[in-house]
């Protein structure tokens, strides 16, 4: 209960930015305390049902590089007000949840390099602050959702190395503030829309 209490205490409502540096430190503490709560006998970490609860009112959640392994928890009952959220290089398993579609703040996704595996739900287009969004390096399959072409800041899309198939949505051409677009080592197959151009 007390690591509870401490962990709300340092997952502040203000938003730390990296150049923060004795904000980064606290978050870094509390990240390795919280580590050392969820370590098992396998020497990995496994993500418990508290976990949602919990992150709530984090602004910045960075769990990334680690050997966490299960399934992100399949909640819909939180609230999030999350704008940073990475869990990239673990072992995460299962569906990309729904829930991570409320997080009407975010601004940077990246759980890359995992074993997720499904398809990327359509909601992620109401994702109206995301600017860097990253499902590179997973086992994701299906097409490539149309609502990806309503995010009209992102400039970062990472999409590679995963079993996606068929075209490119025409959608793609609305990101003009894209600057990075990969799609490699997947099965699609069509012509490249024009992307960034001009709006009629």
């Amino acid at each position: 209960m007390l690591l509870l209490v401490l962990l709300l205490f340092i997952c502040k409502s203000e938003y730390c930015y990296s150049n923060n540096a004795s904000c980064i430190e606290v978050e870094r503490v509390a990240l390795l305390r919280f580590r050392e709560s969820l370590i098992d006998l396998s020497y990995r970490l496994s993500i418990p049902d508290w976990f949602v609860t919990l992150i709530w009112a984090c602004r910045v959640i960075d769990l990334s590089k680690n050997n966490i392994r299960g399934e992100l928890p399949m909640s819909d009952e939180v609230s999030f007000l999350s704008v940073v959220f990475k869990f990239s290089s673990n072992h995460l398993t299962g569906e990309i949840p729904k829930w991570l579609c409320s997080l009407e703040f975010l601004e940077i996704l990246d759980i890359s390099s995992n074993k997720l595996s499904g398809e990327i739900p359509s909601c992620f287009g109401e994702l109206q602050e995301l600017r860097y969004l990253n499902l590179g390096n997973n086992q994701l399959f299906g097409h490539i959702p149309n609502s990806l072409g309503s995010l009209d800041v992102l400039y970062s899309l990472h999409l590679q190395n995963n079993k996606f198939e068929g075209g490119l949505p025409s959608s793609l051409q609305n990101l003009q503030s894209l600057i990075t677009l990969d799609l490699s080592e997947n099965g699609l197959m069509d012509v490249i829309p024009p992307l960034g151009s001009e709006k009629t």
